[in-house]
């Protein structure tokens, strides 16, 4: 709501998250999926789908582990301290100017919480130990953009995949290799 003008409904119905603590090792686990945002506004299309402005293709919006090694571990006998990995899903976004810049004018007015956030941040990283030797394993599906021809009078669209993103290292004695890919850009 922005002064009492509905603008959408965002919804994140389903999340997991897990903490395992065992001698020397953790483990973090995070899901999350079911993530959608639907335009509340009364626009009229040509299908509800388009009023759809944001939603995930495939089972979850984010998987996410962070886990650290014992000495007992295989990982740490490589020289591994911890490992992250992040697996994202793809986000579909319908572009509609006039609900997406409503919805932009509600975050900049947020946005004044700016300083709280960096004020956390800074926090967080002054407490946070440091990072060495932390395994990566990345992958990103980008976002699919569709733009509707027009959205009231035409189900045709032109709909955008930006590709998949993965990143992953490997350690060679002291060396650090990171391969990094993107694939699977399409146009139709």
């Amino acid at each position: 709501m922005n002064d009492e003008k509905s603008l959408a409904t965002l919804s994140l119905s389903t999340a997991d998250a897990s903490i395992m603590l065992h001698a020397e090792t953790m483990t973090v686990k995070t899901r999350l999926g079911s993530l959608a945002m639907n335009d509340d506004s009364d626009l009229k299309t040509a299908t509800a789908s388009f009023k759809n402005l944001l939603s995930i293709e495939g089972d979850n919006f984010v998987d996410l582990q962070y886990q650290t090694f014992g000495p007992e571990d295989e990982e740490a006998k490589d020289g591994i301290r911890s490992l992250v990995k992040l697996h994202a899903g793809s986000l579909k976004v319908h572009y509609l100017e006039e609900p997406l810049h409503d919805i932009y004018l509600f975050f900049t007015k947020l946005s004044k919480l700016k300083g709280l956030y960096d004020a956390a941040t800074e926090a967080a990283v002054q407490s946070a130990p440091e990072i060495d030797r932390m395994q990566i394993d990345i992958v990103i599906k980008s976002p699919v953009i569709i733009f509707p021809k027009e959205f009231q009078g035409s189900l045709d669209v032109l709909s955008m995949r930006l590709g998949e993103f993965t990143s992953k290292n490997t350690f060679e004695g002291d060396s650090n290799r990171v391969k990094a890919s993107l694939r699977g850009i399409r146009l139709a």
